[in-house]
């Protein structure tokens, strides 16, 4: 849970590269799947692809 909490605060920190409201739903649904996020950064998937992933999976992308 470390690793998606690091993860979490690193989009937060990318407001002012995807505005505040994508990161709040980034970071939420990151949040409800965290078993899922953290399986992909065990794997050493890029944080920017998972965001891409969950943009897409949001429908934002």
């Amino acid at each position: 849970m470390a690793a998606v909490l690091k993860f979490i605060a690193w989009v937060a920190g990318q407001v002012w590269r995807w505005g505040a409201w994508v990161v709040a739903q980034v970071a939420a649904w990151a949040k409800a799947n965290w078993f899922k996020v953290q399986k992909w950064l065990e794997r050493g998937v890029a944080w920017g692809t998972i965001v891409q992933w969950i943009l897409q999976a949001l429908g934002l992308a």
